[in-house]
């Protein structure tokens, strides 16, 4: 038998081998192997639901809800979390060596504050330098918070809010009309639901799971 044709057999052999490996994988491992990598591609960030609003009988806003910008980070998603840390700091007033503890202790979690309720300067700052690759991995989200446009006219019949069980601000009424409609004033969370990269940066939205 000529050498070329021991190459040949010997390349059709692994080949088979490695079909034969595959095959055996997929029946074995196959759907815990496409669950994992499901998880690990796949993103689901909560939107806070929106209180509803209070209304005299002329239908002005006595209590209402308007949207803010705040800002979180995925720690496992930081390639550089020390770079990361000392870039996003000075933007939101707070100190470089202690944002990057604070994200060095949640590593092995999908989610940190880094500041909530962001001034627009803050944002406008911080919009520009997140385009650095490294920082793909912090989100800006608008919270709802609650505003009174009358001020204190009524406050003691209106009441106020504060934080839920969930650490949501403005979403749990604890006094007034505010407290006693609680239930029906407090709305449903949704979700938005993206296919991440393995640095946890958003390739695309899949809408129709938001």
């Amino acid at each position: 038998m000529r050498p070329g044709e021991w190459l040949f057999i010997l390349v059709a052999l692994l080949l088979v081998g490695g079909a034969g490996r595959l095959a055996y994988i997929e029946y074995s491992q196959g759907a815990t192997l496409r669950a994992e990598a499901e998880r690990q591609q796949t993103a689901t960030l909560t939107i806070p639901a929106q209180r509803g609003d209070i209304l005299d009988a002329r239908s002005r806003v006595l209590a209402g809800s308007m949207r803010r910008p705040s800002v979180f980070v995925d720690p496992s998603g930081l390639e550089d979390p020390k770079f990361a840390a000392h870039s996003v700091a000075p933007l939101f007033g707070l100190d470089g060596d202690e944002l990057h503890d604070r994200i060095m202790a949640r590593r092995d979690r999908g989610f940190m504050w880094v500041k909530r309720n962001v001034a627009e300067e803050e944002l406008a700052a911080f919009e520009q330098v997140r385009r650095e690759p490294r920082l793909g991995a912090f989100v800006v989200r608008q919270d709802p918070r609650r505003m009174y446009p009358l001020g204190r006219t009524a406050a003691h019949i209106i009441g106020f809010v504060g934080m839920d069980d969930e650490g949501q601000p403005d979403q749990l009424g604890l006094a007034g009309i505010e407290q006693s409609f609680d239930e029906a004033l407090r709305g449903v969370p949704g979700q938005r639901t993206a296919t991440v990269d393995v640095r946890r940066r958003r390739l695309r939205e899949r809408t129709q799971e938001y």
